[in-house]
């Protein structure tokens, strides 16, 4: 399988349980593979209830607390959706969200080297 074969399968499947667990899918996700690390951007990612929400400082700081809550709960389904596409164990996710910009990013970091520059 070619990397950006990789990338777009990651990409779907990670899409696939956004939606699953937050009812809504990101408008634009792009996936990068950077040797043992795995960068995943997603763009678009507020639901509507999120977006009136995001308009306090403070409704920010629970939208923020909330989806860190989401992936800790679901993090293995996150992380198996890298395992079945690479076939490499996945040892730390990395994480953060600008509300603002309703842009998540994600970083997996892996057991080994998926391809050599």
């Amino acid at each position: 399988m070619t990397k950006n074969q990789m990338e777009k399968l990651i990409a779907d499947g990670l899409s696939k349980l956004m939606k699953v667990h937050m009812g809504k899918g990101p408008e634009l996700i792009k996936c990068h593979i950077l040797k043992d690390c795995i960068v995943v951007r997603k763009y678009g990612v507020l639901t509507p209830a999120e977006k009136v929400l995001a308009r306090s400082e403070h409704g920010a700081e629970l939208i923020k607390e909330a989806r860190q809550q989401i992936l800790n709960i679901a993090r293995e389904e996150f992380e198996s959706v890298i395992n079945e596409v690479t076939g490499v164990k996945v040892l730390s996710l990395h994480t953060d969200l600008d509300v603002l910009r309703e842009e998540r990013v994600e970083v997996y970091i892996l057991e080994k080297e998926l391809f050599q520059d």
